[in-house]
Protein backbone atom coordinates (compact mmCIF):
# COMPACT_ATOMS: atom_id res chain seq x y z
CA UNK A 1 0.00 0.00 0.00
CA UNK A 2 2.86 2.43 0.77
CA UNK A 3 5.92 2.86 -0.78
CA UNK A 4 8.95 4.06 0.79
CA UNK A 5 9.22 7.19 1.11
CA UNK A 6 5.20 7.32 2.67
CA UNK A 7 5.99 3.96 4.82
CA UNK A 8 7.95 6.86 6.58
CA UNK A 9 5.43 9.33 7.11
CA UNK A 10 3.33 9.62 9.91
CA UNK A 11 -0.71 10.51 9.81
CA UNK A 12 -0.95 10.87 13.40
CA UNK A 13 -4.75 10.69 15.18
CA UNK A 14 -5.30 11.72 19.48
CA UNK A 15 -7.78 12.05 20.88
CA UNK A 16 -8.39 12.56 24.77
CA UNK A 17 -8.93 9.93 26.82
CA UNK A 18 -13.06 9.65 27.73
CA UNK A 19 -12.49 8.78 31.58
CA UNK A 20 -13.08 11.66 33.25
CA UNK A 21 -10.20 11.33 35.97
CA UNK A 22 -7.72 10.01 33.16
CA UNK A 23 -6.67 12.75 31.50
CA UNK A 24 -4.24 10.57 29.23
CA UNK A 25 -4.19 11.04 25.22
CA UNK A 26 -4.73 8.00 22.94
CA UNK A 27 -2.68 8.67 20.22
CA UNK A 28 -1.72 6.38 17.32
CA UNK A 29 -0.76 6.14 13.46
CA UNK A 30 -3.36 5.63 11.02
CA UNK A 31 -0.59 3.44 9.35
CA UNK A 32 -1.04 0.86 12.63
CA UNK A 33 -4.97 0.74 11.80
CA UNK A 34 -4.12 -2.05 8.84
CA UNK A 35 -2.64 -4.33 11.46
CA UNK A 36 -5.31 -6.88 12.47
CA UNK A 37 -4.31 -7.13 15.74
CA UNK A 38 -4.08 -3.07 16.48
CA UNK A 39 -6.30 -1.75 19.57
CA UNK A 40 -6.14 1.91 20.46
CA UNK A 41 -5.18 2.14 24.36
CA UNK A 42 -4.60 4.68 26.65
CA UNK A 43 -1.46 4.82 27.81
CA UNK A 44 -2.23 6.75 31.22
CA UNK A 45 -4.97 4.21 32.51
CA UNK A 46 -5.13 1.56 30.12
CA UNK A 47 -8.52 2.01 28.49
CA UNK A 48 -8.97 -0.19 25.24
CA UNK A 49 -11.23 2.09 22.51
CA UNK A 50 -12.17 -0.96 19.96
CA UNK A 51 -12.42 -0.12 16.12
CA UNK A 52 -15.05 -1.66 14.57
CA UNK A 53 -14.83 -2.40 10.61
CA UNK A 54 -16.59 0.40 9.61
CA UNK A 55 -14.07 2.99 12.11
CA UNK A 56 -11.30 0.86 10.04
CA UNK A 57 -12.94 1.19 7.18
CA UNK A 58 -13.01 5.14 7.24
CA UNK A 59 -9.87 5.36 9.17
CA UNK A 60 -8.05 3.33 5.95
CA UNK A 61 -9.88 5.92 3.75
CA UNK A 62 -8.30 8.46 5.35
CA UNK A 63 -4.78 6.95 5.49
CA UNK A 64 -5.17 6.52 1.52
CA UNK A 65 -6.13 10.62 1.40
CA UNK A 66 -2.98 11.81 3.31
CA UNK A 67 -1.07 9.43 1.53
CA UNK A 68 -2.66 10.81 -1.70
CA UNK A 69 -1.92 14.44 -0.61
CA UNK A 70 1.85 13.61 0.65
CA UNK A 71 2.21 12.30 -3.30
CA UNK A 72 0.73 15.37 -4.71
CA UNK A 73 3.03 18.15 -2.63
CA UNK A 74 5.38 16.17 -2.75
CA UNK A 75 5.87 15.65 0.92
Amino acid sequence: MCNTAESNAMAQIDFPCTEETCGGVVKFDLKDIVKGDFQAVCPKCGKQYPLDAEVRDKLTRMLKLVLALRRLIKY
